[in-house]
């Protein structure tokens, strides 16, 4: 009975530690994509221009359009 019992306290820790591990790997992977979907953004100056960037359109799927003032001459 005793060796039963520490089987499924093993199998419950042995649960725990996996799932932690799965919330761990899920929180790091949302950490690291928002750092990288702000380092692409750039605060909002275009890469190549300098210029700041106008937010002119949203699309039903959630894109946003973005143009700097030197791309409409």
């Amino acid at each position: 009975m005793w060796l039963i019992t520490n089987l499924n306290a093993m199998v419950i820790l042995i649960q725990f530690v996996i799932y932690g591990l799965v919330l761990l790997a899920v929180i790091i992977g949302c950490v690291l994509c928002y750092i990288q979907e702000k380092k692409d953004f750039n605060n909002g100056i275009c890469p190549r221009c300098g210029k700041p960037l106008v937010h002119f359109d949203d699309d039903s799927q959630g894109g946003q359009g973005w143009f700097t003032i030197l791309s409409l001459l």
